[in-house]
């Protein structure tokens, strides 16, 4: 990102920012770590947030500290800075019974007015996942993913392309294409890892690659906030489900 923004620059960026914001999570309020600002906006956002605040445009904003976020990106704690001034931690298992403290991160939780926001406009909440498989782009609304040329990213955009047509897309809790799980192998033999699925089928080094191939590509597609996911439930497929 240019480094030289003016100031109407920025402000049009954290407008496009909170209606992304939006259009994404299909609710009014939502909460954005202030690492995900970029480091040349980050010293004017709060004053434009004070500014979309009077106008109208936003109806609370604070800033507090969240941890542990869950699917649809609400923390499931959210607290404010304390007396002492340090920052709050919370107690959680880690899954093997052991408790573990853990900072909570510096969080801006945000309410806006999604009409004014727009201008009248109507946001489309509802958009399409898109994926060019040319360039290996995934796209949702303002997000979007390119799987790099190097030969690890080539493995994982040649998963998505064996997974694409066969695609689940939910939509409102509706199933609108059920799609079709894929065995393994049949992935396998989709990407020219092997020639068939019992070639697949004999190789356990192999299917120990794809699963942590298919791990990889989930981290991605969630740390990006795509609302895709890879399931193995009767075969491996790709889900997609806006809310």
């Amino acid at each position: 990102m240019d480094m030289e923004m003016t100031i109407n620059q920025k402000i049009e960026w954290v407008k496009d920012l909170l209606s992304g914001q939006y259009s994404l999570w299909n609710r009014r309020d939502f909460y954005i770590p202030v690492s995900e600002i970029p480091t040349n906006i980050a010293g004017h956002f709060w004053e434009i947030l004070k500014k979309f605040e009077r106008e109208g445009l936003v109806r609370k904003a604070y800033l507090g500290y969240a941890g542990l976020f869950d699917a649809e990106h609400k923390p499931e704690v959210f607290k404010k800075i304390g007396d002492d001034g340090k920052i709050p931690a919370i107690t959680y298992e880690d899954g093997k019974g052991k408790k573990v403290k853990k900072k909570l991160q510096p969080t801006y939780y945000i309410e806006i007015d999604a009409t004014k926001l727009s201008g009248g406009k109507q946001y489309f909440t509802k958009e399409d996942v898109k994926f060019e498989p040319l360039n290996g782009t995934i796209s949702f609304g303002k997000i979007s993913h390119s799987f790099q040329e190097n030969n690890k990213e080539k493995l994982r955009v040649r998963l998505f392309k064996a997974l694409w047509n066969d695609r689940k897309v939910i939509k409102g809790g509706k199933e609108k294409t059920k799609g079709l799980p894929l065995p393994p192998g049949t992935v396998a033999a989709r990407m020219e890892l092997v020639e068939s699925k019992q070639d697949f089928d004999r190789n356990q080094q192999l299917k120990k690659k794809v699963a942590l191939l298919i791990k990889n590509v989930k981290t991605t597609l969630r740390l990006k906030k795509l609302p895709i996911t890879i399931r193995k439930s009767g075969g491996i497929q790709i889900v997609i489900e806006i809310k």
